[in-house]
C-alpha cells in the first residue's frame, strides 16, 4: 500500500479509497480542509464527523489532542477501536463544530507505515451515509466513480466490521457508542 503514487495523491489534496484495518474507507490528509470537505461531500454526510487515524500517539499529540485523554485511550490501541477525544479548535474543519473526534491507531502494520509517511488521515467508510459498507474496490468504484483520485485494492473485506467507537468519561468509565 505504501507506494509513491498514493503518497503523492494524498499530498496533492485528493480523496482516495483504501483498505483500513476495518473496512474500505474514503481518506484524505487531516491538514487539508478542502480535501476533508470534499470527502464529507462525497459521503453526503451532514454534521457527523469522520475518524482520524494515526500511526502513533505522537501524531495525535502533534495535532493538539489532549495528552491526558490520549493517555487514557492508549490502552485501546492499536486496535479497531476508535476513541472519542476532545478536538482542538485547529481541527474545526474535521469536527464540524462538535469539538470532539473519533481517533484510532490501526492494527495493520502496513497502514501504520503509510500513516508515518502521510501523517494522520481523515477517514470515513466508503459508502453513502446510512448505507451498508462496501467490501471491495469494485463496489466503491460503482458508488464514487471518477470522483475518487485513486483506489487501493486490498481484496475482499467482507469479513470485517467498522471500528467500535467508545467514549471514556471523566470518571474513567467507558461508554460504547457503536
Amino acid at each position: 500500500m505504501n507506494d509513491v503514487q498514493l503518497l503523492k495523491t494524498i499530498e496533492q489534496g485528493s480523496v482516495v479509497v483504501l483498505p483500513t484495518d476495518t473496512v474500505y474507507g474514503l481518506a484524505c490528509s487531516v491538514f487539508n480542509p478542502q480535501a476533508v470537505n470534499a470527502m464529507y461531500n462525497l459521503k453526503n454526510r451532514d454534521g457527523k464527523p469522520g475518524t482520524v487515524i494515526a500511526a502513533d500517539t505522537k501524531q495525535l499529540l502533534a495535532l493538539g489532542f489532549p495528552a491526558d485523554e490520549i493517555a487514557c485511550a492508549e490502552m485501546y490501541w492499536p486496535a479497531p477501536v476508535s476513541v472519542i477525544l476532545s478536538a482542538p479548535d485547529s481541527l474545526v474543519h474535521l469536527h464540524m463544530g462538535l469539538r470532539s473526534l473519533a481517533v484510532r491507531i490501526p492494527v495493520d502494520e502496513q497502514l501504520r507505515m503509510l500513516l508515518k509517511e502521510t501523517g494522520p488521515l481523515a477517514t470515513t467508510s466508503a459508502n453513502f451515509a446510512g448505507e451498508p459498507t462496501v467490501t471491495s474496490v469494485q463496489q466503491a468504484k460503482e458508488l464514487f466513480g471518477e470522483k475518487i483520485a485513486l483506489y487501493v485494492d486490498g481484496g475482499d473485506l467482507s469479513g470485517r466490521t467498522p471500528s467500535q467507537i467508545i467514549r471514556i468519561t471523566k470518571d474513567g468509565s467507558v461508554k460504547r457508542i457503536r
